[in-house]
């Protein structure tokens, strides 16, 4: 039921612009996960905690729609709201995966339950080496200088996020036939 909105919006949770333009809105993606919510065929204190943030996530990410406004803002601004945005997204998303963890025990689906501990717990990973660089900037918008090899760890961190999406997206398919 919720869970295809769901995987709908961890599709919008990839970040793909171009020049400055998010073509994937994250917008969107909240939208999705509200349809989701108001179809979940269970409920949990994970999930009303997930719910709660929701709200703030979505308007967060209306600013986010064209990435170089951040440059108007002072660097505390600046380093205020990417934060906000990185630690609300890593509670929302941990969230959902525990209470699909907690259903999925109830349901007797151990594999599914380890399934979806592990994908939340590779989210909170990603969200943190995410927020590693932030934490440098402290909000300035200078380019932090990396050891040697910027770009590759660039392309690594694409990539992880890329297979962490999916992997999410992947736990919401199979969350849909195993749970409904």
């Amino acid at each position: 039921m919720g869970f295809r909105s769901w995987f709908w919006g961890f599709l919008f949770l990839f970040d793909f612009r171009l020049n400055g333009f998010d073509m994937l809105p994250d917008v969107a993606a909240y939208l999705f996960f509200a349809a989701g919510f108001g179809k979940m065929s269970f409920a949990s204190p994970r999930l009303d905690t997930a719910r709660k943030c929701l709200p703030a996530l979505f308007l967060l990410s209306i600013p986010d729609l064209y990435a170089p406004w951040l440059q108007l803002f002072p660097g505390p601004v600046a380093f205020v709201y990417q934060l906000a945005v990185l630690l609300l997204g890593a509670v929302f998303v941990y969230q959902i995966c525990a209470a699909i963890k907690e259903r999925a025990e109830q349901n007797g689906d151990g594999e599914l339950a380890g399934m979806a501990q592990t994908r939340g717990t590779l989210y909170l990973v990603m969200a943190a080496i995410t927020g590693v660089p932030l934490l440098f900037m402290g909000g300035s918008h200078t380019s932090v200088q990396l050891p040697g090899a910027s770009f590759p760890l660039v392309i690594a961190l694409f990539v992880f996020s890329l297979i962490v999406l999916g992997l999410l997206m992947d736990l919401m398919k199979k969350c849909e036939v195993r749970i409904g």
